[in-house]
């Protein structure tokens, strides 16, 4: 086994080795590609004995993908053989495996925008296209390579921040799709107060946020002003019981347009509960519809079906 080389490492080799970056990108994150200085590939350079500098630069519909190689005295040298290159989503889901071969020809000098620096790497091309999208555009790149004289290399790990990723719209079409797959018919209609409240369907809703992927129990509604007068109505008023004593309060991430509505109008969306433990059974909902004519408080219940 040939020694690795990760990048910590590459910061004792001598001043003709720049530093590794330290974000796994080339020149800066999200910044354009340095280029091409020139690359004398005629000459004969030593057999690679250390391999580090992993990094990759988003580079129009490609990923470029860039590992530096270093001879037994450290310094830069290029490199023929296979790499095997793997990407992984910051959830560790592989969105990406192929191998690569690497020829003399695909190594040039590079010159760092930023420092100023040169620096010699070997450059994958990798389209788009190959790559399944992700969650988020952090990620992992793994590179193991294997010269063409059989000598192996063990793997590197860089953090990414060029993966392909999906759209706002696409997470919230496929976590609606989610839902749909799994969703409970309710259809049941209740009327107190000022209000008729209609709850349609129910069941478990996952959502991706800043922090990640969140789970829910999500029911859809509609509400009606049955009275004469102007009245508030919010996703707050509701509130899920569990038949084990737990109490589930709704979350701002709910889509319900709340607030004031006149006689007559009707409005509609869904109350997400967060924290919501998927054993619970014998669930109801509990909606504060306001008062009747005699000031008492209104509310109305309906059974949930559990998930």
């Amino acid at each position: 086994m040939i020694a690795c080389a990760p990048a910590e490492d590459v910061k004792s080799v001598p001043a003709e080795a720049p530093e590794a970056v330290s974000d796994g990108s080339l020149v800066d994150e999200k910044s354009s590609l340095p280029e091409v200085k020139s690359a004398e590939k005629e000459d004969v350079l030593p057999e690679p004995s250390y391999i580090g500098r992993l990094a990759t630069q988003e580079e129009g519909d490609v990923l470029l993908v860039a590992v530096s190689f270093f001879d037994e005295n450290k310094d830069y040298t290029v490199a023929k053989g296979t790499a095997d290159i793997r990407l992984e989503s910051i959830s560790k889901e592989t969105v990406y495996e192929k191998e690569h071969e690497i020829d003399v020809g695909d190594c040039g000098e590079y010159t760092m925008r930023l420092t100023g620096e040169d620096f010699i790497a070997c450059t994958i091309e990798i389209p788009y296209s190959d790559i399944e999208k992700a969650y988020d555009y952090e990620g992992y790149i793994f590179l193991s390579f294997v010269t063409e004289n059989g000598a192996s290399f063990e793997e590197l790990k860089e953090t990414t921040y060029d993966l392909p990723e999906y759209t706002e719209e696409e997470i919230l079409e496929m976590s609606e799709k989610s839902y749909l797959s799994s969703v409970r018919s309710v259809d049941v209609q209740k009327k107190g107060g000022s209000f008729r409240v209609t709850v349609e369907k129910s069941g478990l809703y996952t959502s991706k946020g800043y922090d990640g992927f969140t789970d829910y129990f999500r029911i859809d509604f509609k509400v009606e002003n049955i009275g004469t007068e102007k009245e508030y109505f919010f996703e707050s008023d509701m509130v899920l019981l569990d038949g084990q004593g737990r109490q589930y309060d709704y979350s701002y991430d709910s889509e319900f347009e709340g607030g004031e509505l006149y006689p007559g109008v009707v409005r509609e969306g869904y109350v997400l509960f967060e924290d919501f433990n998927k054993e619970s059974t014998n669930l109801q909902l509990i909606v504060d519809a306001g008062y009747d004519d005699d000031y008492d408080e209104v509310l109305l219940k309906f059974n949930i079906p559990s998930p």
